[in-house]
């Protein structure tokens, strides 16, 4: 069986919680938020973490809870706004799937993929690295310092 944790307070959570309701769901939870200490807690376990963005958003938007997801080694099924890096990164770096909003119709033709996937032994090894390659305060340093030697030359 598949359960599902929706955590957050986005602008559909009301109506996932009505359509779970109309057709009896019993394996999906909702919380509108959780204390930040029991975050790690909750990722111990999961299988795969989501993320889903406004179609409309018109920017690059790399929202925290990716990064969390990576740092915690949960790859994840990811429905970005057209035209995000995200997408990209997701998968070239092999650490989920990702389809642009809009194609969701394709979505059910992922889960067998999803699913190779979650066999994949190296997985959570790939989005561990990524978030250190990417997203580690020690990578935010050096990308400051970069910044600050190009433009301090002598």
């Amino acid at each position: 069986t598949v359960g599902f944790v929706f955590v957050g307070r986005g602008s559909e959570f009301t109506s996932l919680i009505e359509k779970a309701n109309k057709l009896k769901l019993d394996n999906v939870l909702f919380y509108p938020e959780i204390p930040p200490e029991e975050i790690a807690a909750l990722y111990d376990q999961c299988d795969i973490g989501l993320i889903c963005l406004d179609a409309r958003h018109q920017t690059q938007n790399i929202p925290g809870k990716f990064v969390s997801y990576m740092h915690s080694g949960l790859p994840v099924l990811a429905m970005v706004n057209p035209g995000n890096d995200l997408f990209d990164l997701i998968t070239t770096r092999n650490v989920g799937i990702a389809i642009e909003a809009g194609t969701e119709k394709y979505l059910r033709f992922e889960g067998e993929r999803a699913l190779k996937l979650l066999s994949d032994k190296f997985l959570s090894a790939r989005c561990k690295k990524l978030a250190n390659d990417k997203f580690s305060s020690e990578n935010a340093v050096k990308q400051i310092m970069d910044s600050l030697v190009d433009k301090w030359i002598w």
